[in-house]
């Protein structure tokens, strides 16, 4: 890939996150709630890897109850 070609996408992402960003301060309501819902599935994901992590460790680590907690309360 030459330099024209990695400059094109370059461009080409800029224009599509300007016009994101145009489209997200228009409608602030969407963007909050969109952000919120991706926020929600993260922190579902690291809670449910925290709970398997800690079961996982239990035979290793002494204080693997903490994970346990910390994972259910991400949860």
């Amino acid at each position: 890939m030459g330099k024209s070609a990695v400059r094109w996408l370059w461009v080409i992402f800029g224009v599509l996150l300007t016009a994101s960003g145009i489209i997200a301060l228009t409608r602030p309501e969407k963007t909050f709630a969109g952000f919120a819902d991706i926020l929600g599935l993260v922190f579902l994901m690291i809670g449910l890897l925290w709970t398997v992590q800690a079961f996982t460790e239990r035979p290793l680590n002494d204080v693997w109850w903490l994970g346990l907690i910390s994972g259910s309360l991400m949860v």
